[in-house]
């Protein structure tokens, strides 16, 4: 869609959340709608909510997206399921997901 190739070719890229193997492959598959926090191995760079990171797993490039928290949050919250993720954030907040399938960008092969 228009939106990808604009998030895909566009947009400056300010940090680079590492996840794990188990979602890296239900990435690539297309067999999640969100990344969830507990996906979430490694945080690098300084980036802010609604900012586009990279995508990786391994040192390979999966993709890109729009993060959904700030660097500090996520670095604190990573790994973490949603029971606690809950606690931490408090029952106001709904939306757990790291980034959202539709502001996801994933190559077919990683790079």
């Amino acid at each position: 869609t228009g939106g990808t190739q604009w998030l895909n070719n566009h947009w400056p890229v300010k940090g680079r959340l590492e996840v794990s193997e188990k979602a890296a492959e239900r990435l690539c598959d297309r067999n999640t709608e969100h990344l969830w926090m507990e996906d979430v191995a490694r945080v690098l760079g300084d980036f802010h909510r609604g900012d586009c990171v990279a995508l990786g797993c391994n040192g390979k490039l999966l993709g890109r997206g729009l993060v959904g928290y700030d660097t500090e949050v996520i670095a604190q919250l990573k790994g973490l399921g949603s029971e606690k993720v809950l606690q931490s954030l408090g029952p106001k907040r709904y939306d757990f997901q790291v980034m959202d399938r539709a502001d996801l960008v994933i190559y077919s092969e990683p790079h």
